[in-house]
């Protein structure tokens, strides 16, 4: 099963459907750098995005039945993430990402109460 979804949805909700591990999407995500005129740019990120796994996680907001979904880039590069996607709600309780532009720095959040 494979999905188009739009990146960046603010929500955090991922899928529409009864997901399922094996379960997958492509997203384009369009980064911009509005900070600095002078180095405006914008670049297309292909991303592809897949349930792994199906697990209980806590949080400080609490436990929560989620589908563990990795994301990894289409276009050779090394970012890549993990999201913990809570399967009432399907909004990321937790997350961790891998960024090769801060020298492979690890980044995680956790949803809060």
């Amino acid at each position: 099963m494979t999905h188009e979804i739009p990146a960046g949805d603010s929500a955090g909700h991922f899928g529409g459907g009864e997901e399922e591990e094996g379960a997958g999407w492509s997203v384009a995500q369009t980064i911009e750098t509005p900070q600095c005129p002078a180095v405006q740019t914008q670049k297309v990120k292909l991303l592809e995005a897949k349930v792994t796994g199906v697990e209980t996680v806590s949080v400080p907001a609490g436990k929560f039945e989620t589908w563990k979904v990795e994301i990894t880039s289409l276009d050779g590069g090394a970012d890549r993430a993990t999201l913990w996607v809570a399967k009432e709600s399907r909004a990321t309780v937790k997350s961790t990402a891998v960024m090769s532009s801060a020298g492979g720095a690890t980044m995680s959040a956790e949803l809060l109460p």
